[in-house]
């Protein structure tokens, strides 16, 4: 990868895959790996004291080198 200059933003997420990966690959021979993964948030507080959890789906793509290593050791239902 090229030197983004500028600043960056860091995000890491924890979740688990919701479909089994889908690779494909760039004319340029470059590999492109997308997947949803389901994170858990805290939601609304019950009347009993108990709380509830809403869960976000979001797309991630994966480039190059780590959109073979996604494809090759991750499936629906792996933590990440």
């Amino acid at each position: 990868m090229r030197p983004i200059k500028g600043t960056v933003n860091y995000v890491e997420l924890i979740g688990w895959l919701g479909a089994d990966p889908e690779q494909r690959f760039l004319p340029s021979g470059i590999a492109i790996t997308n997947f949803n993964l389901a994170t858990k948030r805290l939601g609304a507080r019950q009347e009993d004291g108990s709380w509830t959890y809403e869960t976000d789906w979001l797309d991630v793509e994966a480039v190059d080198k780590l959109a073979d290593t996604v494809a090759a050791n991750l499936q629906k239902g792996s933590r990440v």
